[in-house]
């Protein structure tokens, strides 16, 4: 009562004080009315009301009775012990700049670097554990969901409560999952908090209740609650999704071996052996200049191949195939988290159909699981952005842990601890310019610690999969970072139909490859994408950090290796991982297209589909004639994979060698059957990936060194070098009237 007197005497606008007494069969009721009264005589200008319930239901029930009632334009809840005084709402106020925001709520944070409170340890611990499994089981970015100190705007708040089903303490669960689900931003603020003797709650005893009514209540936010305005779009992403999956896992198998694949299963198998041999078998620590990456993928690839009855290449190719799709996952969620529903539902389909990401996400084995857990790592991170300057220790944990993975996969993703230093950087400076924050020593406390944190738990997961990094933590991931980035090929580079050494590599030939081999599509809605998130930016705190972050992710990694001259080779494979972050930009310009179409007219929706099928038809046609080389998709700036042939790389990796293969076995078998046959066994050679030849050659056929001595050579077109062996053409592997692969018979029979 001390708080509510407190809170008259210091307020500037007229307020109304509603207490709800839960059914009490004792002298509550009554001991609430004498002090509305008093509350009363102290100010005629506002209004006090005590509501009670015919039976005890619990604190949630209580609170949506007392929300139902209420009149004004802002919504406070708190508990009646007056753990947190009303007070705190002025501070809010005058400290942060809390003021009527109809997309926030705003909730008191216990665990805030800048609260005070007295608390036994005892409960203490058991809300941080408490905390942390809400983190973790319902997806809330939020440290403290049952402090009772929360403010909503009136309009949002009398919704949000009257949807609630949850009558009991878990009901704080439900009702900020519905206000993020609406695409209310959740703040966390600080607050002065003081323990009450008389609680009515029991850690020990509530704890397990609660748990399990979070699981329930999380559940049923995951189908989506009902009257959820985007319930529909929702579920429409996790139908594309799921198509996805199951298309994605059904050609997985169609897939040739591309030229790093047997090396990396290889390097797989002994990064395996170092950790079931106890570290004993050493082998991993110098193969090749593989021992540089973290073998945490190919370690995890052979784990599984152990367990799966069928050849190892197609276990690698599925999980590839599946670590792809994971990247389609995280970049929907993505673009859901910063344009709503709809940015993720066409962010999904753009990018599963992107025919550059497709034709890799097989038998790629570093550059696509990298990609997908960089466009995790940015989206936990913009997560984590309301929750500034303290990150939660659930999403603590995420952001370390997928940046770990990303890192124990390829060092050289070291600048992902950089953009989470950008969006604390960003956030510092937006809170000091509006005013709504001071650089205090807590905040930079919070600051560094969570910091920190991210970075200890992303060493720890980045080295653990790493043998070579383990003979030494603290110095070989930088030695494999600098020479990683000295990297030296020595073959021509091939750009518009000119060869260029790599030294003399013009800085035009990464945006040239993403120009002529994106999708015309893709590339429309990715630069709309960019000018809307850049506009967007010029508003809101969250969305500058945003605007920021996606923006660098997609400038600086290449501006970074064209100051520093490092080779880039193959097109645009290195920078793989950019494609879902376009993708995500694109998501957010169709998702902005289908807002404004709607709001002019009745079907704007499926106008806005329309467009999308129109402008995907042409690449999903290209994409089904080139298949499964989908990688060496042009578009038709390039004058289409015709028109780039001799101007551009084509099937660098040798994929088609496999297929080259079928035909070559096709030859013989014809010859033997008109009695044409040469011998018991065949010698076979390849110029360019020999190792992929190995998987395809049948009984009978054997691999030879030595081209003079082969009978059949096997070559690709790069560099040329298919004009450099002499001989018959008995067979080539084409797509769209462009020669992949050429089948030549350098003897005569």
């Amino acid at each position: 009562e001390d708080g509510l007197f407190q809170f008259l005497a210091a307020k500037s606008f007229p307020i109304e004080v509603i207490m709800v007494d839960d059914g009490s069969d004792d002298d509550t009721k009554s001991k609430l009315d004498d002090l509305a009264r008093r509350l009363k005589k102290k100010s005629k200008d506002d209004a006090f009301r005590v509501i009670g319930q015919p039976s005890s239901q619990g604190k949630g029930a209580a609170l949506k009775a007392g929300v139902a009632a209420s009149t004004g334009s802002w919504i406070l809840t708190l508990d009646a012990d007056m753990a947190v005084s009303p007070v705190q709402f002025l501070e809010w106020q005058e400290k942060h700049g809390v003021t009527i925001d109809p997309g926030a709520v705003s909730i008191g944070c216990r665990t805030h670097p800048a609260s005070a409170l007295n608390d036994l340890s005892l409960r203490k611990c058991m809300g941080r554990i408490f905390d942390f499994v809400v983190q973790l089981v319902s997806g809330l970015d939020c440290d403290d969901t049952q402090c009772g100190f929360k403010l909503y705007p009136a309009e949002a708040g009398r919704k949000l409560f009257a949807a609630l089903k949850s009558s009991g303490w878990a009901h704080d669960v439900e009702v900020l999952l519905r206000a993020r689900g609406a695409g209310m931003t959740i703040r966390s603020l600080p607050l002065a908090w003081h323990y009450v003797a008389d609680n009515k709650s029991d850690p020990l005893k509530d704890a397990p209740v609660m748990f399990w009514n979070t699981v329930a209540i999380s559940l049923r936010a995951w189908f989506g609650f009902k009257g959820d305005k985007d319930r529909a779009w929702r579920w429409a992403t996790r139908f594309v999704l799921f198509a996805a999956l199951v298309f994605y896992v059904s050609i997985s198998s169609g897939f040739g071996i591309s030229w790093d694949e047997p090396a990396q299963n290889r390097y797989g198998e002994l990064v395996h052996s170092f950790y079931t041999s106890s570290g004993s078998d050493t082998s991993a620590l110098t193969f090749g200049n593989l021992y540089l990456y973290g073998g945490l993928f190919d370690g995890m690839v052979a784990f599984f191949q152990k367990i799966f009855p069928v050849h190892p290449i197609r276990v690698r190719h599925l999980l590839t195939g599946l670590a792809a799709f994971l990247g389609i996952v995280g970049a929907a969620r993505l673009a859901r988290l910063a344009g709503g529903a709809k940015a993720g539902l066409f962010c999904a389909v753009l990018l599963a159909l992107e025919p550059n990401y497709l034709g890799h996400a097989f038998n790629n084995p570093k550059d696509i699981p990298f990609a997908a857990l960089h466009v995790w790592t940015i989206y936990l991170i913009i997560r984590a952005i309301p929750t500034l300057p303290k990150i939660p220790s659930g999403l603590l944990f995420k952001v370390g842990l997928v940046m770990g993975m990303a890192l124990g996969i390829r060092v050289g993703g070291a600048f992902l601890a950089g953009y989470l230093g950008l969006a604390m950087l960003v956030w510092a400076l937006v809170c000091i310019i509006r005013r709504h924050c001071e650089l205090s020593f807590r905040t930079v406390k919070a600051f560094l610690l969570s910091g920190i944190g991210v970075g200890v738990i992303a060493y720890v997961v980045m080295i653990a999969g790493w043998p070579w990094a383990l003979q030494n933590p603290l110095v070989n991931p930088m030695l494999a970072l600098t020479q990683m980035s000295q990297f030296n090929w020595a073959a021509p580079l091939l750009l518009n139909g000119k060869e260029y050494l790599p030294r003399d590599i013009p800085w035009t030939y990464l945006p040239h490859y993403f120009i002529v081999k994106l999708p015309i599509m893709f590339q429309i809605s990715f630069l709309a994408g960019l000018v809307l998130v850049a506009a967007k930016g010029l508003f809101g705190k969250r969305s500058v950090v945003l605007s920021s972050l996606i923006i660098f992710s997609l400038v600086f990694p290449p501006t970074y290796v064209l100051i520093k001259g490092s080779t880039i080779y193959d097109g645009l494979r290195h920078f793989l991982f950019l494609i879902p972050v376009m993708a995500v930009l694109g998501g957010l310009a169709l998702g902005h297209l289908t807002t404004r179409l709607n709001d002019r007219m009745k079907y704007g929706w499926a106008v806005s589909l329309l467009v999308l099928v129109v402008g995907l038809w042409p690449q999903i046609n290209v994409m089904g004639q080139l298949h499964p080389y989908e990688y060496v998709y042009y578009n038709g700036l390039a004058g289409g994979v015709k028109g780039a042939s001799g101007r551009y790389e084509m099937d660098y990796w040798g994929q088609s060698y496999g297929e080259a293969v079928g035909q070559l076995v096709q030859h013989v078998r014809k010859k033997e059957q008109a009695g044409e046959a040469l011998s018991a066994s065949y010698k076979v050679s390849a110029f360019g990936p020999k190792h992929t030849l190995l998987f395809y050659l049948p009984p009978g056929f054997e691999y030879c060194d030595v081209i003079e001595e082969a009978d059949y050579v096997i070559t690709f077109t790069r560099f040329g070098v298919d004009k450099r062996v002499p001989g018959k053409t008995i067979g080539t592997v084409s797509r769209m009237g462009v020669d992949l692969s050429i089948i030549k018979q350098p003897r005569s029979e």
